[in-house]
């Protein structure tokens, strides 16, 4: 008979610590929510970027007028309709206030994000069997500040990691209790959310299908893979199918417009010779930025992120070579095919799109804490490793690090220049007439605030735009749209677009927004009058 801790609790079919996993899982909801509800406008500077507004934008629009769009005019798919569906009814119980419904969102993203600790400590405890290992996971994962800075964004991100960690757990049971129909049907249920919370988990999605496809013919086991891909596709058909018959494509044009441009003004920079676009690609790939500082993609605080994963590379190396438990080289596996899917979406994005976000790469926070957790596990032998001997250690000093770095980050907030942006939405709301049409590049934290139509000139949410920015004809879209003001950075509308106006347009300035010791892109924001 197997013998049981007294301080555990039965979860399901495993047994939890009770008192240590509780105490890290509330401290982490409770810094969570303690930021969730800070004011709006310190919101705007430390945690949410102007994308998650689109969210709430639309989110409005759909309770008040059933319209897809920022303003309902502009049908748009630029969004992931996973997240955008769970943040929907709180505007249908307060459509008229900016305020509740974004703090309930951003509390549903700290719930879902600290849920995300749980699966990183079940997650180990499936693969380990080592509760003291599981309960270093979950530490990391729950007070990475780059963790708790995505959970309360307002984007997506908390629930795409939640549904990468629901999707590889799923896999997991798969693989160590064996396969069933049920369970091929919730990893066939969870694959379907999965893409539904971000398209680009599609890498994800490919890399563990292709894993059990292996697998399944090395055992020689039963063809219940296909069940997965049936349910995948029966969950993705719905989203895939409203894209083809309203816009002509299955691609959001949140994740085509401003990579166009990009490359569009390359090639009137530097031609579109294929030696200069894979040189610039790699160049793209060696950017400081994306490494170790705020844009950092390693899914870990800037500076110490790439460090850190250095280190655990080189345990996870030596591990291998020493060739420990059989146990611990699967879990290993399993984890290398994570950080396979991750290396995909880095390069796709940082090479192939030219446009990384930090949120993208999210789901790296939870890949480490796995990892640790795993290594930690691997050196519990005789005699102990060091990670194993010292466990308690580790994973202190990585949680005191996180912790600290996070004490430091936050007085400077992620988005510090978008205190401009706000105060461009209150100008824009006190100084013109309720009847006003505004055009906008970085468009959401106005499409949010200003109680004005905002109509978004840089197709992000927007395919029309997004059609004339191709067409080079810009100008001619906004007399259209009959645009009577324009405001946003001097960058996006002197030089970053200028390029696809198609014509000089006639503008008046009105207003000036430099606040004193932020600046995005060494631009400052104007308000346009836009002339006939």
């Amino acid at each position: 008979m197997k013998r049981r801790h007294l301080n555990c609790i039965q979860f399901g079919k495993e047994y939890l610590p009770p008192t240590q996993l509780l105490i890290v899982l509330g401290l982490g909801l409770l810094i969570r929510l303690g930021l969730a509800w800070l004011s709006t406008p310190t919101l705007v500077q430390m945690t949410i970027p102007d994308d998650s507004f689109y969210y709430f934008a639309i989110a409005r629009h759909m309770a008040l007028d059933g319209s897809v769009s920022i303003n309902g005019l502009n049908l748009t798919n630029g969004f992931h309709p996973l997240w955008l569906l769970l943040i929907s009814p709180f505007y249908l119980l307060f459509p008229y206030s900016p305020g509740i419904p974004l703090h309930l969102a951003l509390t549903i993203g700290a719930i879902l994000d600290v849920v995300t600790g749980l699966f990183a400590y079940k997650l180990v405890r499936l693969l380990t069997g080592n509760p003291a290992a599981a309960l270093i996971s979950v530490a990391v994962y729950v007070f990475n500040p780059r963790a708790i800075l995505n959970a309360v964004s307002g984007m997506e991100t908390s629930l795409n990691v939640l549904s990468v960690a629901l999707f590889v757990y799923a896999y997991t049971v798969i693989r160590r209790r064996g396969p069933t129909v049920r369970r091929y049907v919730l990893f066939g249920l969870v694959g379907g959310l999965l893409l539904l919370a971000r398209t680009d988990n599609v890498f994800l999605l490919s890399v563990i299908y292709l894993h059990a496809v292996w697998t399944t013919i090395r055992r020689r086991s039963g063809g219940g893979l296909f069940i997965s891909y049936l349910v995948t596709a029966c969950l993705l058909a719905p989203w895939l199918l409203w894209n083809y018959f309203s816009f002509g494509t299955l691609l959001q044009s949140s994740g085509i417009a401003v990579p166009h441009v990009l490359r569009e003004l390359f090639v009137l920079g530097s031609g579109a010779s294929t030696t200069s676009i894979i040189a610039t690609s790699l160049r793209q790939l060696l950017r400081v930025d994306i490494w170790l500082l705020d844009a950092s993609c390693t899914g870990l605080p800037p500076l110490i992120g790439l460090p850190l994963w250095t280190v655990v590379g080189l345990a996870s190396i030596k591990t291998v070579y020493h060739r420990r438990r059989r146990e611990s080289l699967e879990n290993l596996e399993l984890v290398g095919l994570l950080l396979l899917a991750c290396v995909l979406l880095l390069v796709f994005h940082v090479a192939i799109r030219w446009f990384p976000r930090s949120w993208y790469f999210a789901p790296l926070s939870f890949v480490f804490a796995v990892l640790l957790g795993v290594l930690v596990d691997a050196g519990r032998r005789d005699p102990p490793g060091l990670l194993w001997k010292y466990r308690a250690m580790v994973g202190l000093l990585v949680t005191e690090i996180f912790v600290l770095i996070g004490v430091l980050w936050w007085p400077k907030g992620l988005y510090p220049w978008q205190v401009e942006m706000y105060q461009a939405s209150l100008w824009l709301r006190r100084n013109t007439p309720a009847e006003a049409r505004i055009g906008s590049f970085n468009s959401g934290l106005q499409a949010y605030f200003c109680d004005r139509t905002v109509i978004n000139l840089d197709g992000t949410v927007n395919g029309e735009a997004l059609e004339a920015i191709k067409q080079k004809d810009l100008l001619n879209y906004m007399q259209e749209m009959e645009i009577q003001y324009i405001a946003d950075y001097t960058h996006s509308i002197d030089r970053m677009y200028a390029p696809f106006y198609g014509g000089e347009p006639r503008l008046q300035l009105l207003y000036v927004i430099d606040e004193e010791g932020v600046a995005w892109m060494q631009s400052v924001i104007h308000i346009y009058k836009l002339l006939d």
